[in-house]
């Protein structure tokens, strides 16, 4: 499904579509750097791999992706997915693709609208999350928008072949 463009303050929220695959986004999803704390972090991306991945989203109707855009530029994604209005929940993840963009309350700022969003437009009651327990910096930008730690599942993620925890966070 096509997501809507969710205007904030600093950054943006705009629908991606298979012909925003760039190079530059393929490269984000094979950076360990970026990629360390997710679930693409095992595979090797390629453009059409990526393309394939959003026109999966497009067609998924309860899915929403989104390019974040900063001063009209393209640094990371956010998505709603497994959209329930019946157990009025979804997921949110995100991806900051540009270290430079990271630390910089870009991340809370994508959070936050796409949450909103799903809060107000979508008649979800709850917008949760799945985070390595490593990923510091990701659990402090959705505490800092109101999501609390719900739980923690043992061995969640395999990070290049050791298991880390998940812990799942919750907005309601």
């Amino acid at each position: 499904m096509l997501a809507p463009v969710v205007e904030g303050e600093c950054v943006s929220l705009h629908p991606l579509r298979t012909e925003d695959v760039s190079q530059r986004y393929v490269r984000w999803l094979n950076d360990p750097r970026v990629v360390a704390h997710t679930m693409a972090g095992n595979v090797e991306h390629s453009a059409e791999s990526v393309r394939d991945y959003v026109r999966a989203n497009l067609d998924d109707p309860a899915a929403y992706l989104w390019r974040i855009v900063r001063c009209g530029e393209h640094i990371g994604n956010v998505r709603l997915s497994n959209i329930d209005i019946s157990s009025g929940r979804c997921e949110l993840a995100l991806i900051i693709g540009e270290a430079s963009d990271r630390g910089r309350g870009i991340g809370s700022q994508a959070i936050a609208l796409a949450t909103d969003h799903a809060l107000s437009m979508l008649g979800v009651r709850s917008v949760w999350a799945m985070i390595s327990a490593r990923n510091e910096q990701s659990i402090r930008a959705f505490r800092r928008v109101g999501y609390e730690e719900n739980k923690r599942i043992a061995g969640y993620f395999n990070h290049y072949g050791e298991p880390v925890d998940g812990i799942w966070m919750v907005r309601a």
